[in-house]
């Protein structure tokens, strides 16, 4: 047994005092992470390796990651894929950084904080790190199943930056210790999360003679990630697969889509109705439409409108995107019509009743004029209506103080500080 601290660990499973390397590294986790159950704990791994932690979409802490990035932007190397990555044995010829900056978390996270990120900071990438030497806490299917978490990116990144040869294999000592405590706790299941660590409790640990992930950081790198994080307590994770994509649930991004069109193609609805079908200045009383008519052309759009201001649906215009693939589509439709004469069921005034176009300004026809109309909904009105609706969305967002989202983090700090302190007894 070896004391640490204020408890005792099994000695296969602490860790050494922290080591400092020769780079500043820096580890920059979303805050999506924070509550999460699904981390591997590689900011914890790196501050015992001296690393400084910054929570991507703090305030507080986006600004002073800015200001400190501003100071060397030449000397900070990105480790992230992208595409005009540099190889790390490149940079290591030329000048070796001297700030290296870490994104943590799911592969979606990595990315938006690397778009985040000044695209002036070089980045870099690793060519050397494999499963098979480093092992892995993720599992990956098809094309990614070669990819290797974070802590072992960094290993190699140390490697092929040739720096000092004691630290590169103390760090990959540090890995291969971390990875062996990892996978004898796991068990032969091969996943074990820290739901199922609660279910079990305490007579779970005792007949199978471990400690939990937890356990293994002791309370003082718990206090001293507390302090570099602002306050925020790193909890271990689960043994599972990641999801690639969107973290979103299917339905959940159906619903978004259609959330997407419903909101801009009801204000282009009202206005092309009392624009260019029943144009409202030379409209007269015989003319006024139903209250069917009425329903779907205005007050459907105050009530999308009105449930636009009530709800965080996000929209941009990325999501624009539905909205120009619906009109290029029922343009298609239109044609089709056309082709196919279905015309309408009480004939028109032109044309025989087969002929007839869904609508006068879509009059197949006459080409050139279908032509002008759809260069004008599709290249103007509908642009602007989207940059409308982003703005909207902008302004929304804007005044939401989102006080209530952050009573959830709180709460769910406080459920995890408790089940924290409920293991450091043992």
């Amino acid at each position: 047994m070896l004391a640490c601290s204020h408890i005792l660990l099994l000695r296969g499973y602490a860790f050494a005092e922290p080591w400092k390397l020769r780079p500043h590294v820096i580890v920059l986790f979303h805050h999506e992470e924070l509550g999460q159950h699904s981390a591997t704990n590689t900011a914890v791994l790196l501050l015992l390796l001296g690393a400084d932690l910054f929570c991507c979409g703090h305030p507080e802490h986006d600004e002073r990651l800015q200001a400190l990035l501003r100071e060397d932007v030449a000397g900070t190397a990105v480790l992230f894929p992208s595409a005009d990555a540099l190889p790390a044995a490149a940079l290591a010829e030329a000048q070796p950084p001297r700030r290296i900056v870490i994104l943590d978390g799911g592969w979606a996270q990595c990315k938006k904080m690397n778009q985040w990120l000044d695209p002036a900071l070089p980045r870099c990438v690793v060519e050397t790190a494999t499963r098979e030497e480093f092992g892995a806490t993720r599992r990956y299917r098809g094309a990614q199943s070669g990819r290797v978490q974070t802590a072992s990116a960094f290993a190699a990144l140390c490697r092929e930056l040739r720096e000092d040869p004691q630290e590169v294999q103390a760090v990959a000592q540090g890995l291969f210790a971390f990875m062996s405590s990892f996978e004898a706790q796991m068990g032969p299941a091969g996943r074990l999360t820290v739901l199922e660590q609660r279910e079990a409790g305490r007579q779970h640990l005792l007949e199978n003679r471990i400690l939990p992930m937890m356990l293994q950081y002791c309370r003082d790198v718990t206090w001293l990630s507390q302090e570099r994080a602002g306050g925020v307590s790193l909890l271990p994770v689960r043994y599972d697969e990641e999801k690639e994509g969107s973290q979103l649930p299917d339905p959940v991004s159906a619903g978004v889509a259609i959330f997407s069109l419903a909101q801009p193609l009801s204000f282009l609805s009202m206005v092309f109705y009392w624009t260019v079908e029943k144009p409202i200045w030379a409209i007269h009383s015989e003319d006024l439409p139903d209250y069917l008519g009425f329903f779907v052309h205005c007050i459907s759009w105050l009530l999308t409108l009105i449930s636009l201001f009530c709800s965080r649906i996000p929209f941009s215009c990325q999501h624009g995107g539905w909205v120009l693939m619906f009109g290029l589509a029922y343009l298609v439709f239109s044609f089709m019509h056309y082709c196919l004469k279905i015309g309408l069921p009480h004939g028109c005034t032109g044309y025989v009743q087969p002929e007839c176009p869904i609508y006068e300004v879509l009059d197949w026809h006459k080409p050139e004029d279908v032509a002008t109309v759809s260069f004008l909904t599709l290249g103007v009105a509908f642009p602007t209506a989207i940059i409308l609706y982003s703005w909207m969305v902008h302004l929304r967002d804007s005044c939401d103080g989102k006080a209530d989202l952050r009573e959830m983090d709180d709460i769910i700090r406080r459920q995890m500080e408790a089940l924290q302190a409920a293991f450091l007894q043992y």
